[in-house]
């Protein structure tokens, strides 16, 4: 993203505050995902259809 605007580039300080971050953002995109999908079954009568491994029933 450097080259395309006039902030200088800090990739590696924006992966090491994910990676620092991780589990917290995890948590944080799960709970949101799963709030969303709600939010289409309920307003949209919509059912998605996830691809979820065998042994991850919580997303």
């Amino acid at each position: 993203m450097g080259k395309y605007s006039s902030l200088p580039t800090k990739a590696h300080l924006a992966e090491n505050i994910l990676r620092s971050n991780y589990e917290t953002l995890e948590g944080n995109f799960k709970a949101f995902m799963l709030e969303l999908i709600h939010y289409v079954k309920t307003e949209y009568d919509i059912a998605l259809e996830l691809p979820l491994p065998s042994d991850r029933e919580d997303f």
